[in-house]
């Protein structure tokens, strides 16, 4: 009995053995892992810390692209805004200029002499219309043409016609030959007067006859080409054309000035003919303005002419019809908003005061004819008193011949 006691106690030792040996080996393996533990633990800290930073910054971009999605969006609703009101605009402007066209610059000129001449005294003396086109049925009589012009304050006009009107005009300036110069009329084919392209021999006859004094109006391209197609007084011929330099050659024959219609857009086809025969004056109507196009082609300016006039003695300015047309508001308009000649053009004037000439062309109503020749007489009547008459009537006279 003894025995088995001592047995069992035995095993239980064993056990107690056993069983402080596995807590110290537990003990001793825990303090050599536990630094690892702790890393370990330290290290999914961090994860943790750093996955909710994250997980923030996602939500955070998240929001940031919803933002500028809104923005490109409203980016977008604002550019179609602007479209919408930039086609609105070029509508209303090209309605405007309609209206303009319309009205003609006539509207422009009795305003400018209403509000803007006041403390202005205008040239009274001579004035010759250098720009002179066939007026139509408010001149249909022959008595009623040189009435209308006294009434309008024209003491002369350089006659231009198309080809339909041509008997009236002709039967006019030989009834009044004190008041009329006709132009032979020759031009290249335009849409109103399509048989106004004729032989060179038949203006060298007219030009031999002495009852034609110059050439005109030759249509060339005008500004309207460059952005449409030709309208109904335009073609679309270079001014330098060769048989334009042919007729050129024919008025220099019986020294007559030829009036040329060219776009600003063109002057270097001009300058072309300028240089072909230096013994032909040619007369620039509107100094390259043209008559239905402003603003949207520009204007001219004084800086150009200059260089033209100084390069080309043979060079004459015509200012009638597109000049008259823009507005004083512009840079280069003739007169400032109080009806003040601009400083560069009053320059231009006198330093070329045989250069410049006068005239109308803003069509067929006898009370804008009378609204234009005011608003000239207001322009010269603000420079020396021997320029205005070298405007107005003696430099046309100068290059007619006798």
């Amino acid at each position: 009995m003894s025995q088995i006691r001592g047995f069992g106690w035995l095993i239980v030792g064993v056990a107690l053995g056993l069983l402080a040996g596995g807590v110290a080996a537990y003990l001793v393996a825990r303090a050599a892992t536990q630094p690892q533990l702790d890393s370990l633990q330290s290290q999914l800290t961090q994860g943790r810390a750093e996955l909710a930073q994250t997980q923030k910054e996602l939500q955070s971009a998240r929001e940031a692209q919803a933002r500028a999605e809104a923005a490109q969006r409203q980016t977008q609703s604002l550019q179609n805004d602007l479209a919408k009101a930039k086609a609105e605009l070029s509508s209303e402007r090209a309605t405007l200029m309609t209206a303009r066209t319309e009205l003609t610059c006539c509207f422009d000129i009795a305003t400018a002499a209403i509000y803007h001449f006041k403390d202005i005294k205008p040239y009274e003396g001579k004035l010759y219309d250098a720009h002179h086109g066939y007026l139509g049925p408010a001149f249909a009589s022959l008595d009623d043409y040189p009435t209308a012009l006294d009434a309008a304050g024209i003491d002369k006009v350089v006659l231009l016609w198309g080809p339909g009107a041509a008997p009236l005009p002709l039967s006019v300036a030989q009834r009044y030959p004190d008041r009329f110069i006709p132009f032979s009329s020759w031009s290249f084919a335009v849409r109103d007067y399509p048989a106004v392209y004729r032989p060179v021999e038949e203006v060298r006859r007219e030009l031999a006859s002495r009852v034609f004094r110059g050439v005109g109006e030759v249509v060339t391209r005008g500004d309207s080409t460059v952005k449409g197609p030709p309208g109904p007084l335009t073609a679309n011929v270079p001014p330098d054309d060769q048989r334009l330099l042919d007729v050129m050659d024919v008025a220099a024959e019986f020294h007559a000035p030829i009036m040329v219609s060219a776009g600003q857009a063109f002057s270097d086809e001009l300058e072309h003919l300028l240089a072909h025969n230096p013994k032909t004056p040619v007369i620039w109507s509107h100094a390259g303005e043209p008559r239905d196009q402003y603003p949207i082609m520009g204007h001219t300016t004084t800086r150009k002419l200059e260089e033209l006039l100084v390069k080309y003695p043979n060079l004459y300015v015509d200012l009638s019809g597109g000049m008259l047309l823009i507005p004083p508001a512009a840079p280069d308009s003739l007169v400032n908003p109080d009806g003040t000649i601009r400083p560069g053009w009053k320059t231009l004037f006198q330093q070329f005061s045989g250069r410049f000439i006068a005239g109308v062309d803003v069509g067929s109503d006898p009370a804008r004819v009378k609204q234009a020749v005011t608003y000239l007489r207001y322009v010269l009547g603000q420079l020396p008193p021997e320029v205005a008459e070298n405007i107005a009537y003696k430099n046309i006279e100068r290059i007619i011949p006798p």
